[in-house]
């Protein structure tokens, strides 16, 4: 019976382990538009303080579809801002779930995806934000306060200090 035990306590470890651990990140890739642009010198020295290569891809006013994965490759955390520029015009969201897929394949550890905020001013937001929402990439959102233009955080420092918590 002891033994059955042992077995069971070691196989439930196992699985726990196999479901659970992530492998460890060994360089940081920034994809993005203008969210990403303003984020960068904060997430540069985030990637510097945790002894990861840091890499960026990102342009102001991208959209989903321009973005290339060049730059992840094996063991890559990936940080991605994308789908603001998407939500002006209505879209289905394949774009979005297309990229989390081509990062995945090209072997990254971990997808950490900013959500756009919820703005009245994007007709396609509710789309671009379900989209990331079901990627399967882990989403997060900054409740730092707007600019006037109801897309950018009036602080990227503010804004970065909520997105820290997820990485």
């Amino acid at each position: 019976m002891p033994i059955l035990l042992l077995l069971l306590l070691v196989g439930g470890g196992a699985a726990w382990l196999l479901t659970h651990h992530r492998p460890a990140a060994t360089s940081f890739v920034l994809l993005g538009d203008s969210l990403a642009v303003g984020l960068t010198p904060y997430l540069m020295r985030w990637a510097a303080s945790k002894g990861l290569r840091f890499a960026q891809d990102a342009q102001v006013g991208r959209r989903t579809r321009a973005q290339g994965t060049a730059l992840v490759g094996p063991g890559s955390l990936v940080f991605v801002s994308l789908g603001t520029n998407d939500a002006i015009a209505p879209t289905d969201g394949s774009q979005i779930r297309m990229l989390a897929d081509e990062i995945r394949r090209r072997g990254s550890s971990r997808i950490v995806w900013l959500v756009p905020p919820a703005t009245k001013q994007l007709p396609g937001i509710k789309l671009v934000r379900g989209a990331i929402y079901s990627s399967g990439v882990e989403a997060v959102t900054t409740a730092a306060p707007l600019r006037p233009d109801g897309l950018h955080p009036a602080s990227y420092a503010v804004a970065f200090q909520d997105i820290a918590r997820f990485l």
